[in-house]
């Protein structure tokens, strides 16, 4: 497994290398916590050739509410973004969820300092998903999504519309009574909320349910991993929605 700590000096494609001399399954949480990092700070260092590496003609970017396909538009888009903003600082933190053997989400969130925010109380929130897939020569972006100051719902096409009009029946049915977001969920279903790595629609509904987690472990005499929310109430309001199609998801 590519365990390698990133500096600064190690460009996109010595990861590439080290990528494919790896062997065996792919340790998702490592590549791509460590991928997500180097991604960001390409970004900033503006440096254009490296990520148009990883971005295909079929790759699928949406920046702050813009859509296009394909790594020259990506790298136009970005260039573009970089006339306002010339100089940007990201610190992040990278969740990494498993889609498949070959496949993986990485969420990516934190601050971004620029020319018009500088001081640190002023950075801006930002928020960013890859999906990032192994390849026969390495790892390639498939779709990418990146959002900051821009809010609105970005929905490229009709046929996507059912996916703004799920997202937000999944966060009413959430503030309303979580409880009925269980047929959701079935076993196969992963979810990183904050530190815990959840399988499974039983240990996810367990973390969703304020006090869940004492109750099972009291009764079944077991020992979880997580502990339970603890508020009993919350109100998600929607700001940003960015919609993707995903081979047969979206």
């Amino acid at each position: 497994f590519f365990c390698r700590q990133f500096e600064g000096r190690q460009t996109l494609s010595e990861f590439s290398h080290s990528q494919r001399s790896m062997s065996g399954g792919v340790d998702w949480t490592k590549i791509g916590s460590q991928f997500a990092q180097h991604f960001i700070k390409c970004l900033d260092g503006k440096k254009y050739g490296e990520l148009s590496k990883f971005l295909g003609k079929g790759t699928i970017a949406s920046f702050e509410g813009n859509n296009c396909q394909g790594a020259e538009q990506i790298i136009k888009l970005l260039q573009a973004f970089n006339k306002s903003y010339p100089n940007t600082e990201h610190k992040v933190s990278v969740d990494v969820v498993p889609i498949s053997g070959d496949t993986a989400l990485l969420f990516i969130s934190g601050k971004r300092r620029d020319n018009k925010h500088r001081k640190i109380e002023e950075a801006v929130c930002v928020s960013s998903s890859i999906i990032l897939t192994k390849t026969k020569g390495g790892f390639s972006v498939t779709n990418w999504l990146y959002r900051g100051e821009k809010k609105s719902a970005n929905i490229p096409s009709k046929e996507l519309e059912i996916g703004g009009k799920l997202t937000e029946q999944f966060y009413k049915l959430y503030d309303e009574n979580m409880k009925q977001l269980r047929p959701v969920y079935n076993n196969d279903t992963r979810m990183k909320y904050e530190r815990d790595e959840l399988k499974g629609a039983d240990m996810i509904m367990c973390k969703l349910t304020p006090g869940a987690s004492d109750h099972v472990e009291e009764t079944k005499k077991v020992k979880l991993g997580f502990r339970s929310v603890r508020f009993k109430s919350v109100k998600h309001d929607l700001q940003q929605m960015d919609i993707h199609p995903i081979k047969n998801v979206l």
